[in-house]
């Protein structure tokens, strides 16, 4: 039976989120992201405005698979809709 390759993860920074996900799916992120600019939202009266900010702070790093640990239910109980990695 042939072993499979352990995924390339990565570890991506969006402002003060830190986000988990497959390398090729960080890099898409990154490349949509930088067309991106941070807003505030205002309630005024029954509207909402925003109001433009400057672009997020953004960091990727590439991460070894040995580095990531699995919540103590797995994978299921920290994305209840569908697996992470599967």
């Amino acid at each position: 039976m042939a072993t499979r390759k352990p995924m390339q993860m990565c570890h991506v920074t969006v402002g003060y989120q830190n986000l988990l996900m497959p390398a090729d799916k960080g890099m898409r992120l990154l490349e949509l992201l930088q067309h991106s600019i941070e807003c505030e939202i205002d309630f005024v009266g029954r509207g909402v405005v925003y109001q433009a900010g400057k672009q997020p702070r953004v960091e990727f790093s590439l991460i070894q698979p040995d580095q990531v640990r699995a919540p103590a239910g797995g994978w299921d109980s920290a994305a209840p809709g569908k697996p992470l990695l599967k």
